[in-house]
């Protein structure tokens, strides 16, 4: 009878020590998980390095990242909010703009002037503004 307790705590101690090294270890490979905020949605995995940026409109978010070096976007339901809170833990993700999150990573060069400064990412086309608070350096550094 002790033994069997026994046997069972030390399964439960053991399988929260595994929980937490695999929360420490995908936080070291830089595994990003975007949660959706309706539960029908199922949870976006994606590298650190497939991130380039998120783009808000009201309640959705669309992720934009690369996969098997092509361009890929994500709409998800979660607010721009939510979505810089869950990606707090990740440094060179910075919210450039009211409706845009951006790895700094992936900036390859930022065009015009404090008025209206935009950035060009590697792997996409188009250029996001930049909200005028946001200073040239921080964006560089």
């Amino acid at each position: 009878m002790v033994e069997l307790y026994l046997s069972k705590r030390n399964k439960e101690q053991a399988l929260a020590i595994t929980e937490s090294l695999d929360a420490t270890s995908s936080l070291e490979k830089n595994v990003i998980q975007i949660e959706s905020e309706s539960k029908k949605e199922e949870t976006l995995i994606l590298d650190l390095d497939q991130f380039l940026f998120a783009m808000a409109d009201n309640n959705y978010t669309t992720i934009y990242f690369m996969k098997d070096a092509v361009l890929r976007k994500h709409l998800l339901r979660v607010k721009i909010k939510n979505l810089q809170d869950q990606l707090s833990k990740y440094p060179s993700i910075l919210r450039t703009h009211k409706s845009f999150l951006v790895n700094k990573q992936k900036i390859v060069s930022l065009e015009g002037n404090a008025r209206s400064l935009n950035i060009i990412l590697d792997g996409y086309n188009g250029k996001l503004p930049v909200s005028r608070s946001i200073s040239r350096e921080l964006l560089v550094s």
